[in-house]
């Protein structure tokens, strides 16, 4: 009787064991997807996923961050250095971008690099937005507006010189800024092709520089010979007790 008793128990207990382990193994849960994205200009970090909410910080243009949201939601959650919110999905691209405008309506392009098709682009106004991915950089050689920009319009890749597109409305921002924060004897020279800004306090060079990087920016080695749109150079200059901070900048 006894021995009968124990025999059952020890099934029992068994079978109990066995359940235990089984639903005690690991899950296999699939670890979340993280995506890489590049902000706008004028893209925030807010407090929550609401616009509405408190701004916790300003982007650059072509801040990268990341992201494990899903990609069709309004709001990307992001960590940028100490700070973590939300940024709005409207704001981001999936390439780092950069913004050229057309001078009139009808601007010329090539289909290839090798410029062996030439089209009209028909723009319907004045100063359309072409879309670029490719980085602003600084030249050792005189190009004399010869490079070929790689633009897309009306999602097709073409190819044009880069004297056929302007940035005058990303100009107008940095201008307008300087005019804000210009003090003492700042110095400013404004023309054509390339725009120069001496300061006489660094923090207001500063200012510059980060307003410049938040619309798109890329500074460029100080003894480049010349520099593609949307480039700068910055120098310092140290004269007894005299500080200049130059800013030089291509458009």
């Amino acid at each position: 009787m006894n021995k009968k008793i124990i025999s059952v128990s020890l099934a029992i207990l068994m079978g109990a064991t066995t359940v235990f382990t089984a639903t005690s193994k690991p899950l296999n849960v699939e670890a979340a997807t993280k995506k890489t994205y590049y902000t706008e200009s004028g893209a925030y970090i807010y407090k929550s996923a609401n616009k509405k909410t408190k701004k916790l910080k300003l982007l650059k243009q072509n801040q990268k961050v990341t992201t494990t949201t899903k990609a069709s939601s309004k709001y990307y959650k992001v960590k940028v250095g100490s700070i973590t919110g939300y940024i709005l999905k409207s704001k981001t691209n999936t390439k780092p971008t950069w913004y050229y405008y057309a001078y009139s309506d009808r601007s010329g392009a090539y289909t290839n690099r090798k410029k062996t098709t030439y089209v009209q682009l028909d723009n319907k106004k004045r100063n359309y937005k072409f879309v670029s991915h490719t980085k602003p950089t600084g030249y050792d050689t005189t190009l004399n507006g010869e490079d070929l920009l790689k633009i897309s319009f009306n999602n097709k890749t073409y190819y044009m010189y880069d004297i056929n597109v302007t940035i005058k409305p990303i100009v107008s921002k940095y201008r307008a800024y300087h005019k804000k924060i210009k003090a003492g004897q700042d110095y400013e020279y404004e023309g054509g092709y390339n725009d120069m800004y001496v300061y006489h306090s660094k923090a207001r060079a500063k200012k510059m520089i980060t307003k410049l990087e938040q619309i798109g920016y890329v500074r460029i080695p100080k003894d480049s010979l010349m520099g593609g749109m949307y480039t700068y150079k910055y120098e310092e200059s140290h004269y007894g007790s005299s500080h200049d901070y130059e800013i030089r900048l291509n458009h």
